[in-house]
């Protein structure tokens, strides 16, 4: 992961794989940690957050696991699958866009659900009263 980022992003945020390491570092700041104990999906949110970057991290489903969403939409969104402990970039434009539209669907979806979950709510909370 920390080279697909750092080519992906390493010229327009003047960052290099040992800075992205550093940054690492400083998420996992209480615990004993090093590259080869991995990354895992929420030090890769934060770092997104850091540098205002639009990330999905999708589970073998293609469910959303994990998001950040960036607050400028100025710098390429990062997709990724997290499978068995491994990150796997998206670079596939079709297959990006896909991924992108699948996940607003969901969260479309799920909002609607809860909208109409709270009303049914503050209606029965009426009809107790």
């Amino acid at each position: 992961m920390i080279d697909h980022f750092v080519g992906m992003y390493g010229e327009e945020l003047k960052i290099a794989r040992d800075q992205y390491i550093n940054t690492c570092k400083e998420y996992y700041k209480n615990q004993c940690w090093s590259v080869e104990h991995g990354i895992n999906p929420r030090c890769v949110n934060s770092i997104c957050e850091k540098y205002d970057i639009t990330q999905y991290g999708l589970d073998v489903n293609q469910s959303c696991i994990i998001k950040n969403t960036g607050k400028h939409n100025n710098k390429k969104t990062l997709i990724h699958f997290a499978v068995d402990n491994h990150m796997y970039l998206i670079l596939d434009d079709v297959m990006r866009k896909s991924l992108v539209e699948t996940v607003k669907e969901e969260e479309n979806f799920n909002t609607s659900l809860l909208a109409n979950e709270e009303n049914n709510i503050f209606f029965m909370m009426i009809m107790i009263l």
